[in-house]
């Protein structure tokens, strides 16, 4: 599949006000390589989007959970939206992963 082209950061950010003034909440825009082209906190314009392993680390250091530096690597590929590709908030990702570390099964689940 050919990879489509990249929003320019001029637009996203036009974007980015617009949906802030009509919902009050900030987005943030990535670009193909996870770095943040467009939000409200001018501050993060050009860092990466590092959601997901922010999150897994917090729960890790806060609740003294047993989860070593390599595997808090597996967290990291969620920036940008898994993998870079927007397409789903890593932060999310990583609360499912801490959800499934507190409550998580150790067997699999019948089909129902």
């Amino acid at each position: 599949m050919e990879r489509e082209k990249q929003i320019p950061s001029d637009v996203a950010q036009k974007v980015v006000d617009l949906l802030y003034e009509a919902i009050g909440c900030n987005i943030n825009v990535m670009g193909e390589n996870g770095e943040i082209i467009a939000t409200k906190q001018k501050q993060r314009l050009g860092s990466f989007h590092e959601g997901g392993r922010r999150v897994v680390r917090a729960f890790r250091d806060f609740y003294q959970l047993n989860v070593s530096d390599e595997a808090l690597k597996m967290s990291s590929g969620f920036g940008g939206g898994l993998g870079h590709a927007g397409c789903m908030c890593g932060t999310l990702s990583g609360a499912t992963m801490v959800l499934g570390m507190l409550q998580g099964r150790n067997k699999p689940r019948p089909h129902l």
